[in-house]
């Protein structure tokens, strides 16, 4: 890697150090799965001594059932061998595309080394290079060996020795037996971690809904711990610029962790941002003869779920979720919303398919009566 580090540095900010309060590397992907390439760029950037951090940015998009929450953990164990200016996280935005240009525009004090290593990557950043406190450096023309299909592939097969050659060479045995583990045992021992902080401190998640943005503060100087890591799932997962992604009025936490669930994968694959969903009564259904609806100025969905089952509740969920990519795209007009409209029809049919795959995923939705 000493090539790498020397074209790292060939221009390098001799003039800038003085100039900008900080140096900050960015590394967005979507990283499914974190490899090798990934794994040495991110450490050979991390040891520059001008740099102050180096933050890696992972996108939301799936791949072939690889998800962001399983990357984030594969990082944070290569956290165990890399630099301590490592700061591993799921982009805030869809696409860390997008959050690569707020950062930069929005911190005119910092100067940034954006570095990527994937040919397609180049043209999605362009408009970065309007910025001056920025500079771009591409690792493709480095023979690093990247292939996420193939490495994904592996995990399809169930190789476990196959996927080594795509890990790092400094991970321990047991460490390889964890990213297994994450990636074949993928949803019940994610499900297990959040339904631990639930059973356990359901009390964080009700004291955040007071007051989200103060109480987060607050809480962050006084918790230590898994209670500090309840705080952060907690805030992270449901609560969305001091609003509730998923209100009160749902009590049974495991009904709301499947809803959580399918919200995600919705956000995932239509590549749109969290709505604000609002879970109302019976008196919503007879004022607007409907069990949903989609506010798009506001990005706010209403759901009725008393009485119904979860599996119906969650259809209508999912139709109104794809009247939220439908207002992302600037499709929507004010008869939208009319029977037999073609914007109805592409909702019904998304949430039609939508739900006969996560049905088939969680069965036990079909059986719950909220």
């Amino acid at each position: 890697m000493n090539k790498l580090t020397n074209y790292l540095v060939s221009s390098l900010l001799h003039e800038d150090k003085q100039k900008y309060k900080e140096i900050i590397a960015l590394f967005p992907g979507g990283f499914k799965i974190p490899q090798l390439a990934h794994f040495h760029i991110a450490d050979e950037v991390s040891k520059r001594t001008e740099i102050t951090k180096l933050k890696i940015l992972i996108g939301h998009k799936e791949r072939d059932g690889i998800t962001k929450e399983q990357s984030l953990a594969i990082w944070n164990i290569y956290k165990n061998h890399l630099n301590n200016k490592v700061e591993p996280e799921i982009s805030s935005q869809t696409s860390p595309v997008k959050e690569v240009l707020d950062i930069v525009k929005n911190n005119p004090q910092n100067f940034y080394i954006l570095v990527f290593g994937r040919n397609e990557d180049a043209d999605r950043f362009k408009n970065v290079e309007q910025y001056d406190n920025v500079k771009i450096i591409n690792f493709k023309d480095f023979e690093i060996g990247v292939s996420g299909t193939k490495a994904r592939l592996e995990i399809v097969n169930g190789n476990y020795e196959g996927l080594q050659r795509y890990l790092p060479t400094e991970l321990t045995d047991e460490e390889r037996e964890k990213i297994w583990n994450i990636l074949t045992n993928k949803i019940n021992e994610l499900e297990q971690h959040e339904l631990k902080y639930w059973a356990t401190y359901a009390d964080i998640y009700d004291a955040l809904k007071k007051d989200p943005e103060k109480r987060y503060e607050f809480l962050k100087t006084k918790l230590q711990g898994e209670r500090l890591k309840a705080l952060e799932y907690f805030y992270n997962e449901y609560f969305k610029e001091g609003q509730p992604v998923l209100n009160e009025n749902l009590d049974n936490k495991e009904h709301l962790l499947l809803i959580k669930k399918l919200v995600d994968q919705c956000c995932s694959e239509l590549e749109i941002s969290k709505p604000n969903i609002i879970i109302v009564g019976g008196k919503y259904t007879e004022q607007n003869k409907s069990f949903g609806g989609y506010v798009p100025s506001e990005n706010k969905i209403y759901l009725v779920v008393k009485g119904r089952n979860l599996a119906d509740a969650m259809r209508s969920l999912c139709h109104e979720m794809y009247h939220g990519y439908q207002n992302h795209k600037g499709e929507l007009t004010p008869t939208s919303g009319e029977d037999g409209s073609t914007h109805e029809n592409q909702a019904n049919s998304y949430a039609g398919s939508t739900m006969r795959k996560f049905g088939r995923e969680n069965p036990q939705i079909f059986k719950i009566k909220l």
